[in-house]
């Protein structure tokens, strides 16, 4: 894709940020945050009256298969300075790994000699990261974090904008204001049309950085995993999609695995390179070979090593009766014969 002109001209600076849930608006902190920092660069300008047009943060509730809004896609390609807010989270969301790669895209059309082109990239520190453990991609970008002050390190933007003393935040607010303003001058990332969603890479797609949590998904019999939706009174959401959002959540990537593979790989590790969760229907236990294997894998485990506990909640079950549940538990329990689960639960 070549060098694309835009009849309408691009925010100064894209803020890119992680969010809660992917399907989640932008959370207060982030919003206060995103606003104080359009005001000051808008007021450093000299824009207070075009603020809005200063700034863009995507504000859209979508899946990830929708894909950017028109207005994100435009931000994207054409703002002068990509701010993204470094987090653990943030490296595991493939959102903001694929903004990234959009963004990245364009600096390398840059028409200035030797102008560093990645200099149009100011990172903010939302929360505490190892610098150490930084994915590739984000080494290669000039970090200062020290120069903000140890408040800054320690805490990151997300601890400092809760916090009651403003002094700290207020010079972090004016550092990111000064360094985008620099850039924006300095340096400019050429225009061009990015690809849709699906056809940008993630940046930080199969970086060491992400810990992987694996899923082994077993819903009711004839009902498929992207059909699972035990809470259907309360969220449409599949229960593999949103087991997916909590792993995101708490920082890890999230792998499923079908139970027929899990039971050739996973159930047969002897130490288990990633965590495993089994999310299970107690119903589906009256299949004798999902039965097979999940015994098996119980009684694999090694006694007192933590991954040899169950650990399940007892949820309302969408499409089985209760008496299915009692046998199936029965069943399952005089089975294993000695390695009852700590705690035995029915999705």
């Amino acid at each position: 894709m070549g060098v694309q002109q835009h009849s309408t001209p691009g925010p100064i600076f894209f803020l890119s940020y992680a969010r809660t849930s992917e399907r989640a608006a932008p959370d207060r902190w982030v919003t206060e945050f995103y606003n104080e920092l359009r005001d000051s660069v808008a007021a450093r300008e000299g824009q207070r009256g075009r603020r809005q047009s200063v700034a863009f943060m995507d504000r859209s509730i979508l899946r990830e298969e929708d894909g950017w809004t028109a207005e994100t896609r435009h931000a994207l390609e054409t703002c002068r300075v990509f701010v993204p807010l470094l987090s653990l989270r943030y490296f595991h969301s493939e959102r903001c790994g694929k903004e990234w790669a959009a963004f990245i895209g364009r600096t390398h059309l840059t028409t200035r000699q030797h102008e560093d082109p990645l200099a149009s990239i100011v990172p903010a520190l939302w929360a505490p990261v190892p610098l150490s453990d930084l994915p590739t991609e984000v080494h290669k970008i000039k970090l200062d974090m020290a120069a903000f002050g140890i408040e800054y390190t320690k805490r990151g933007l997300y601890g400092l904008m809760r916090s009651a003393f403003d002094e700290d935040r207020v010079k972090a607010v004016t550092m990111l204001t000064d360094q985008i303003s620099i850039a924006a001058r300095n340096s400019i990332p050429g225009l061009r049309r990015i690809s849709d969603y699906a056809a940008t890479p993630d940046a930080f797609a199969g970086s060491s950085y992400r810990k992987d949590v694996r899923l082994v998904v077993v819903p009711p019999h004839q009902v498929g995993p992207e059909e699972w939706s035990p809470y259907a009174l309360e969220s449409d959401i599949p229960l593999p999609k949103y087991a997916t959002d909590i792993v995101r959540r708490l920082g890890y990537e999230p792998v499923l695995i079908a139970l027929h593979e899990a039971a050739g790989t996973v159930f047969r590790e002897t130490t288990p390179a990633a965590p495993c969760v089994v999310i299970l229907a107690l119903s589906s236990l009256a299949d004798p070979q999902i039965r097979h294997h999940i015994v098996t894998w119980t009684k694999a485990r090694r006694p007192g090593s933590p991954s040899s506990w169950w650990r399940t909640r007892r949820i309302p079950p969408a499409t089985a009766g209760a008496a299915t549940c009692t046998n199936c538990s029965r069943r399952l329990s005089e089975t294993a014969s000695g390695r009852r689960p700590r705690s035995l639960g029915s999705p």
